[in-house]
């Protein structure tokens, strides 16, 4: 298992998460920074998945994007459990009306948590 720490802002403290899999999405190129220790051991990449030998099993998935939660609908769909975690606003540049639909049924329907 992996953790990374984060800073929640609405709660103002650090948060511990530990998964066996960590999947950082920020909207830009797919990199894995070299300044986080194990990162490059580690870390994938959303263009890995696609390379995969075999499923990732248990994933946490970090990021606000839409492209969070379709790589999140992906892993889950091929039955593996998924969690979520947004930094903040989700889905910010899209009408939250449907944002907040989606996050609900992500979460009701596919049973994939978004913290």
């Amino acid at each position: 298992l992996h953790s990374i720490e984060l800073y929640d802002p609405l709660k103002q403290r650090y948060e511990k998460v530990t998964a066996k899999y960590i999947l950082i999405c920020t909207g830009a190129r797919p990199y894995i920074p070299k300044s986080i220790p194990g990162a490059t051991d580690f870390g994938h990449t959303s263009d890995d998945l696609y390379h995969m030998s075999e499923g990732p099993g248990k994933t946490l998935i970090y990021g606000t994007t839409p492209q969070t939660f379709e790589f999140a609908y992906l892993i889950k769909s091929f039955g593996f459990d998924v969690t979520v975690l947004a930094a903040n606003n989700p889905l910010s540049k899209i009408d939250q009306t449907i944002a907040g639909k989606v996050i609900k049924n992500l979460e009701n329907m596919l049973q994939i948590p978004v913290h």
